[in-house]
């Protein structure tokens, strides 16, 4: 049980981060602006972590 939550929280940050890769090569692609590796690694931590502190706050009275 312990193992497939873990699973899941990961699933979530690793679907946050494609998502915000994507929309950020779209952004690039579309507005013609030179890449940044600061900025597409912000972008997809960003993504992956968004919502820790939503799960923080619902954790406790899921649990």
């Amino acid at each position: 049980m312990l193992l497939e939550h873990l699973v899941c929280i990961y699933a979530v940050a690793l679907l946050g981060a494609l998502s915000s890769a994507t929309v950020y090569t779209l952004y690039i692609h579309f507005s013609g602006t030179e890449a940044s590796p600061q900025h597409f690694s912000f972008a997809c931590l960003a993504g992956a972590f968004h919502w820790l502190p939503a799960a923080l706050a619902a954790y406790p009275v899921i649990v």
